[in-house]
């Protein structure tokens, strides 16, 4: 484990089973004392607060502390609610007042579970288009620029997928800020952005497999964010009422803790708790960035689990997103297009100040941290396979400006990082990829090299 703080969802799930059990035992002591009853109704109501009971039960079993399986925790769990079943099952004496505990609780679960069905088919807005209607909206009208599927004769095409890096700025992005340098030294090359925000790697997978193919791209240039893609959580992000939350599809979705309502109810309380944070910080006279200072230094020292030197847990960590490269790389060769990977920094890793105040906040030791552990995974990921790889790192601790490379208090670059990524960018596909065919000029003005996995 890393020497900070790390956020569990299953103790809430046990103080949930712990509750549940509780209130079973109470009820059984309850009918236990109670005159015996042989009603029908009565009968009914019992078994439907075994339903009840054991359907909970089976929910919660298998999220129990699932770590590393955690099958021994698991068998723990069912066996104890199969002990409590067999109790309740022991004992006919019931009261007439379990017709008003067995039906409400009957009532209530059928509402939650229509409620969230309701909820995921019709209430939610997706992030990751699985249609092209929300292609369009989600990607396609974001574009600055007309481009048809169809590629022009002798034009070299890039579809470029990453997240919210590849958007933010809008036309002042990276991405299009090199499309506009192949259009001002006539390079006949266009960059097709799939990036989306707030997507993961996986989502990213999905959005290349449905539409990418139909782009007849020539490259597919991916860019990799150090500070959450190498995190792969289940489900996929959507939007609630203005609220991101993950969905979860099939039965994983009726899981108490994966219901959208519940997610969008702790959403909207950070949400609120949040601005007051922020205000708070506005009436003090510090400059209001997009996190206030507390959250933002929460999620910085959450992504430093990356960096740890405490070995396999870091090792694991890091290659949970590997596969899913893997995959993005050969639906890019299945389609003709070669592959190329593109790794843009977190801000602790080149702003000492934000460092150092991490460190202190949280009583972490410097020593026991490799700041440049992410890039390394990915270097030897990419010499492994023979993989084209950019690192902005160096470029962005070269450059000496540290945190004045990105928005304050956001995580994402601002006009200054996007220009130095766009120049290691733009130079790296004039030198790897783009044909002298496609040219009619050559590379305009000398520059750092990117660094290229053999």
């Amino acid at each position: 484990m890393p020497p900070w703080p790390v956020k569990e969802s299953g103790l809430w799930i046990l103080l949930a089973a712990l509750a549940l059990w509780g209130a079973t035992f109470g009820i059984f002591f309850a009918f236990s004392r109670v005159k015996e009853s042989t009603s029908a109704t009565i009968r009914m109501s019992r078994a439907l607060l075994l339903a009840v009971f054991i359907a909970a039960i089976l929910i919660l079993g298998p999220a129990l502390f699932p770590l590393n399986g955690a099958e021994p925790s698991h068998r723990l769990l069912l066996l104890s609610a199969l002990l409590l079943a067999a109790l309740l099952a022991a004992f006919d004496r019931r009261g007439e007042w379990m017709v008003g505990i067995a039906l409400p609780l009957w009532y209530v679960a059928l509402a939650l579970l229509t409620l969230e069905g309701v909820t995921g088919t019709f209430l939610i807005e997706r992030l990751v288009p699985n249609t092209e209607d929300l292609f369009r909206k989600r990607v396609v009208q974001r574009w600055p620029y007309e481009t048809e599927k169809e590629k022009a004769p002798g034009t070299y095409r890039i579809l470029a997928l990453g997240d919210s890096f590849g958007i933010v700025h809008e036309d002042k992005n990276y991405l299009y800020e090199v499309h506009r340098r192949f259009e001002a030294e006539g390079t006949h090359a266009e960059i097709i952005n799939f990036s989306i925000q707030a997507i993961e790697p996986n989502d990213q997978l999905k959005v290349l497999r449905r539409f990418g193919e139909e782009y007849h791209p020539d490259l597919v240039l991916h860019s990799f964010f150090i500070g959450n893609d190498f995190v792969i959580p289940p489900g996929e992000f959507v939007t609630l009422g203005g609220i991101y939350v993950r969905h979860h599809e099939g039965l994983a979705g009726f899981h108490p803790k994966n219901f959208l309502l519940v997610n969008w109810i702790e959403g909207r309380w950070k949400v609120l708790s949040e601005h007051a944070k922020r205000q708070k910080e506005i009436q003090g006279a510090e400059p209001a960035g997009m996190f206030s200072r507390k959250e933002f230094l929460d999620i910085e020292v959450n992504r430093l689990v990356q960096t740890s030197k405490k070995g396999e847990a870091t090792q694991s960590h890091l290659s949970a997103s590997l596969p899913i490269l893997d995959d993005i790389r050969q639906i890019a060769l299945d389609m003709g297009a070669d592959y190329a990977l593109v790794a843009l920094p977190d801000q602790f890793q080149v702003d000492p100040a934000l460092f150092g105040e991490i460190l202190q906040e949280f009583g972490l030791s410097a020593e026991d941290l490799d700041l440049s552990h992410p890039q390394s995974v990915l270097r030897s990921y990419c010499v492994d396979r023979g993989i084209p790889f950019l690192d902005i790192l160096e470029a962005f601790r070269g450059d000496g400006r540290g945190g004045d490379l990105f928005l304050l208090r956001d995580t994402h670059f601002n006009l200054e990082g996007n220009a130095i990524v766009a120049d290691r960018v733009h130079r790296f596909l004039l030198e790897n990829f783009i044909p002298e065919t496609a040219r009619e000029s050559a590379l305009a003005e000398p520059g750092a090299e990117p660094e290229l996995a053999p």
